[in-house]
């Protein structure tokens, strides 16, 4: 499997302390790790609009994602995340050591993320779609 292939590698690189397969972790557990996190990495080239980058914005997380995948739609590079092309690992490891480089810009680039994340917001579509509504009534009244 992927997982047991990626434990070997990091057994061989010898990354055991820096490296830890968590798997499923509990949604408490979760908000921890964001909050302890310096940056979100979705490296994932089949990921549909994930989660995880708008997750990672909330807490105000830079995030460096794989072009292609859902979500890097809403990166605007250098503002607020980074993208990298899929299996692009020198290209992953410049975007990485970008943020983790500049404790400040990467904050900025998570605060960006924040109000990018809005968008997505469902309080957010549902104020767009009663203004559309609203339009759409006022165009009716005003036509009978």
């Amino acid at each position: 499997t992927w997982r047991r292939y990626l434990m070997v590698l990091v057994r061989e690189l010898k990354l055991e302390d820096s490296v830890r397969f968590l798997g499923y972790v509990s949604d408490e557990d979760l908000k921890a790790l964001y909050v302890r996190a310096n940056v979100v990495l979705l490296p994932s080239k089949m990921e549909g609009f994930g989660l995880t980058t708008i997750e990672g914005w909330n807490y105000r997380k830079p995030v460096v994602v794989s072009r292609g995948a859902g979500s890097s739609e809403l990166v605007i590079e250098d503002v607020n995340g980074y993208t990298h092309r899929p299996e692009d690992h020198e290209e992953l490891s410049e975007k990485l050591e970008k943020v983790l480089s500049n404790t400040e810009k990467a904050e900025k680039m998570g605060s960006l993320g924040y109000e990018t994340s809005k968008q997505c917001w469902v309080s957010s579509a549902v104020e767009k779609l009663k203004e559309v509504f609203e339009e759409i009534l006022e165009t009716y009244r005003a036509a009978h």
